[in-house]
C-alpha cells in the first residue's frame, strides 16, 4: 500500500488539479469575453453619440483662399464670377430664381445638405435634377462648392446647367438685399449647425462661411436685430419630411448650437 504522499501525489491527484486549473481558466476566460463585449457596446454608444456632442467647426482650420470680390453693394466673400451661360435664361423658366422665388420655396437643413452632396456627383442619375434644384435654391455658398464639380466629365449639355446654374445663382447673391439677408439668417445658421452636429462632410467650410458671411453683414440694422432675436428665442422647427432622428436633433442639440453661433458673430464682428 503505497503512503499518504504517494496517493497526495498520484496520477489521480494531478489529473483534478488539472481539471480545476482548466476551469479556472474557463471562467476568467468567460469573464474576460464579457468584459469586452461590454467594453465595446460602450464604445459604439459613445462613437454614435460623438456627433451630437460635437464641438464647433474649427474656424482656424484651412480657409478657402480665393479672392473677395465686389458686386454691387454687397461683398461675396470668396467668389468669381462664373462665365455667363451661352444663352441668357428666360424670365418666366422656373428654373430662374428671383429674390422673391428664393425666399417662398422653404428647404430642410438636411435637404440642402444633401442637394449639395449630390451635386459633386456628376455620374448620378439625379444630378441634372439636383443641379436644377440648386438653381432655385442655392447661394453664395453654393457658387463656390460647385466650383469643385468635374467639368472634364460634365456632357456639353452638363457643362451649359452648371454654368446656367453659377450664373443664376451668382445674380441672385448680387442683387441680394438688406431684408433678404436677414431672411436667410436662420436658414444659413441651421444649415450650418446641421452639418455640424452630423459630422457632414460639409461642415468645417460651411461653418466658416456662414460666420463670415453673417460677420460681414452684421452692422447692417435688419440683420442684427435678427441675430439678436435668434439669440434671445430661437426655437428650432422641423420640417414635416424630417425623420424622427433629424427632428429630434434639431429640438435637441441645434437649440444650443445656433445661439453660439450668434454669440460667436455678435461679440466678433470683425474677425
Amino acid at each position: 500500500m503505497g503512503s499518504l504522499q504517494d496517493v497526495e501525489t498520484g496520477p489521480d491527484s494531478r489529473a483534478v488539479e488539472l481539471v480545476f486549473d482548466l476551469i479556472e481558466v474557463s471562467t476568467h476566460t468567460e469573464v474576460a469575453m464579457r468584459s469586452l463585449k461590454l467594453l465595446t457596446f460602450f464604445i459604439s454608444i459613445a462613437l454614435l453619440a460623438s456627433c451630437s456632442r460635437a464641438p464647433v467647426a474649427d474656424e482656424s482650420a484651412e480657409k478657402i483662399t480665393t479672392p473677395t470680390v465686389k458686386t454691387g453693394e454687397i461683398v461675396v466673400a470668396g467668389y468669381e464670377a462664373p462665365d455667363e451661360p451661352t444663352s441668357e435664361p428666360v424670365a418666366d423658366d422656373p428654373a430662374v430664381a428671383t429674390a422673391d422665388s428664393f425666399r417662398e420655396k422653404p428647404i430642410s437643413p438636411q435637404a440642402w445638405a444633401r442637394l449639395h452632396m449630390v451635386a459633386l456627383q456628376s455620374g448620378s442619375p439625379a444630378w441634372k435634377e439636383t443641379i436644377e434644384e440648386l438653381q432655385i435654391v442655392g447661394d453664395g455658398f453654393t457658387v463656390e462648392h460647385l466650383k469643385r464639380v468635374k467639368t472634364d466629365k460634365l456632357t456639353d449639355e452638363g457643362r451649359e446647367l452648371l454654368s446656367s446654374c453659377l450664373w443664376t445663382i451668382t445674380e441672385r447673391v448680387n442683387s441680394e438685399d438688406e431684408q433678404t439677408s436677414a431672411e436667410m439668417v436662420l436658414p444659413r445658421l441651421e444649415r450650418a449647425a446641421y452639418c455640424d452636429l452630423t459630422c457632414n462632410p460639409l461642415e468645417t467650410v460651411l461653418v466658416q462661411w456662414t460666420l463670415s458671411k453673417l460677420r460681414s453683414q452684421v452692422k447692417l440694422p435688419h440683420v442684427r436685430a435678427r441675430l439678436e432675436q435668434i439669440a434671445r428665442d430661437y426655437k428650432p422647427e422641423p420640417a414635416a419630411s424630417d425623420s424622427e432622428q433629424d427632428a429630434e436633433l434639431m429640438f435637441g442639440a441645434m437649440s444650443d448650437r445656433v445661439p453660439l453661433y450668434v454669440s460667436r458673430i455678435l461679440r466678433e464682428p470683425t474677425r
